[in-house]
């Protein structure tokens, strides 16, 4: 009986987990939306690099695809343990300080641009972003990767807050640069690592209480 309920408890238990999600990494659900938005009607959604530098250039991304019931993607019932956004540095560092905003509506990769993205060119905070930033980051240095909370924000959006990406705005005119998700060495893309804990699927969960019933008969027939 003891056996029994042991086995119960560890079908019951949860699994820790952590996923990242980088175009190309080998995760079908990895697809990633970055684009710089430059002063224009232009769409850059192809660059291999994304720009950011004060009133004319700035940086959409977006993970849609983070979750769901696939393997690869974070389970609905999951509780996010913490959640890093990664991007690096191309040769263009910059000694301003970057702020880090949710993006509040929709927007396609494929078309956006500076003059569509509102209808107040480049965006307007707390209508097309929020006011306030969830972080905030200083990219000195050329070739660095430089990581960024954004566990608050993704549990957000697994909560059913709409998942829109986020928008990097440089904070002075000293512009930077970096490595998009259309750049040829994958472990320079974007990133977004995330840590959770999600319990055991149903299907593990039927078929250990199963074994547990078949070991609790086998050791009654023999005793």
């Amino acid at each position: 009986m003891r056996l029994f309920f042991f086995l119960l408890l560890f079908a019951s238990m949860s699994m820790a987990t952590t996923i990242t999600f980088q175009e190309g990494n080998g995760n079908a659900y990895s697809t990633t939306d970055a684009v710089s938005i430059r002063g224009d009607s232009v769409n850059y959604s192809t660059e291999t690099i994304l720009y950011a530098d004060t009133g004319v250039q700035r940086i959409l991304i977006r993970f849609p695809n983070i979750f769901g019931s696939n393997t690869g993607q974070i389970p609905l019932t999951a509780t996010i343990q913490s959640a890093t956004f990664s991007i690096r540095v191309n040769d263009n560092p910059s000694a301003a300080v970057h702020s880090v905003h949710q993006v509040l509506h929709t927007w396609t990769e494929s078309t956006v641009t500076w003059n569509s993205f509102s209808t107040t060119p480049g965006g307007v905070a707390g209508t097309d972003y929020a006011s306030t930033a969830f972080a905030t980051f200083t990219p000195s240095t050329a070739g660095t990767v430089y990581t960024i909370d954004m566990t608050n924000l993704v549990k957000a959006w697994l909560s059913g807050t709409a998942n829109y990406g986020i928008i990097i705005i440089d904070g002075n005119s000293d512009g930077s640069n970096f490595f998009s998700e259309e750049y040829g060495t994958v472990s320079y893309r974007p990133s977004l690592t995330v840590d959770f804990i999600a319990p055991v699927p149903e299907p593990d969960t039927l078929l250990l209480a199963g074994l547990c019933i078949i070991a609790l008969f086998w050791k009654k027939r023999r005793s």
